[in-house]
């Protein structure tokens, strides 16, 4: 899934070479206070512990030679992959980074190239296929919630041209009452036209949070509807074939959110009314949370499409991050598919990875431990 971006993402590298730090931020937040660290920690240990162990029998001994092989052909294909603010590799020649100041530094044949962009300088970086980059800048203290690790959002998008003297190619602000509550947007062809759009969290004071779709331009092309309350947070997750076979829609892509993941987390998937101008909620279901108030990681969730049956499955935590389920669309509603427990509490990232061609799911729980998780059938 993610398709047509090609983005590196640090933490990613990092997995390869079976390392994996996830820093945890510990900010208050306004929406609530969370309770989750008092679930009950034997929830699905033992169940999660036979997992591992069996897996632990069958691939630990080929594992570690044909990991980094099958991890790096399944990722080229993955379009929502991040270039986090530290050093990242673009090409074998090349590393980006945002520093403290907001300017975008391209390392590149030991030489240094400093576009002083004011960006916001915790954002994660996104490429294209045509070698531009997209970031979010012009940081703004107005809108001070804090659930992704400071006070401070971005007001506009900026685009880079990659080249041999890289350029400013675009930029836009969104209103001027709003801030773009994110550090990592989507940037997805949505209606495969050949041009590609943008889903921004945009946040205020009195309205709460709402999704909007953005040209590159810098037009509005759709909207949802506000939460209505300030300080309620909306973490925009993906654009992807997510298929009704009951509304006989096809492999119609929607984009699906995760609405107030830290109080009661609703999973909504949207349609794109172009006539109305409208993001159109399709079906929701609450009970998940694919974020931690404080923390900058994104990636507490995945999409997974079935091989055999062509199926796209949204997978997320539940609320206590404990166990991860499997979501999908029928007959207008949102369904469970299955559910695995985990043997610890979700911290950081979810990915699929494929181990001789069998598709496995990458999470990482307490102490950075890695665990691998077969697919329910």
């Amino acid at each position: 899934m993610r398709k047509n971006i090609m983005i590196v993402s640090l933490i990613m590298i990092l997995a390869l070479t079976s390392g994996c730090m996830i820093t945890q931020h510990a900010n208050a937040d306004l929406e609530a206070k969370s309770t989750y660290e008092n679930m009950d920690e034997e929830r699905g240990h033992n169940s999660n512990q036979e997992l591992n162990q069996d897996m632990n029998q069958d691939m630990n001994q080929d594992m570690n030679q044909d990991m980094n092989q099958d991890m790096n052909q399944d990722m080229n294909q993955d379009s929502n992959q991040d270039i986090n603010e530290s050093n990242v590799d673009i090409n074998v020649d090349q590393k980006i980074e945002i520093n403290a100041d907001g300017d975008l530094i391209i390392n590149r044949n030991n030489k240094s190239i400093v576009l002083k962009l004011n960006a916001l300088p915790d954002a994660q970086i996104l490429q294209d296929k045509n070698n531009r980059l997209l970031l979010l800048s012009d940081p703004s203290e107005k809108y001070q919630h804090g659930i992704l690790g400071d006070s401070i959002e971005a007001t506009a998008v900026t685009f880079v041209q990659l080249s041999e003297d890289p350029q400013v190619v675009g930029k836009f602000f969104v209103p001027t009452d709003w801030v773009i509550e994110s550090i990592l947007p989507i940037w997805s062809d949505w209606d495969g036209d050949g041009q590609r759009e943008i889903v921004l969290t945009l946040s205020n004071k009195t309205s709460g949070a709402k999704l909007a779709l953005y040209d590159e331009l810098g037009n509005v092309l759709a909207e949802s509807d506000p939460i209505g309350t300030g300080y309620r947070w909306r973490h925009a997750l993906e654009i992807a074939p997510f298929s009704d076979p009951e509304q006989n829609k096809g492999s119609q892509n929607l984009l699906v959110e995760v609405q107030t993941p830290h109080i009661g987390g609703i999973v909504g998937f949207y349609s794109w009314d172009k006539e109305a101008n409208k993001l159109k909620k399709e079906a929701s279901l609450s009970g998940f949370s694919t974020h931690d108030i404080g923390s900058r990681e994104m990636h507490m969730y995945t999409v997974f499409e079935n091989e055999k049956t062509s199926q796209v499955l949204l997978i997320v935590p539940d609320q206590s991050k404990r166990e991860l389920i499997a979501l999908s669309l029928k007959s207008g509603d949102v369904y469970e598919v299955w559910r695995i427990p985990l043997s610890g509490r979700l911290r950081g990232e979810i990915e699929i990875i494929k181990e001789k061609g069998v598709a496995l799911i990458r999470a990482i729980i307490d102490d950075n431990q890695e665990v691998f998780l077969r697919i329910p059938n």
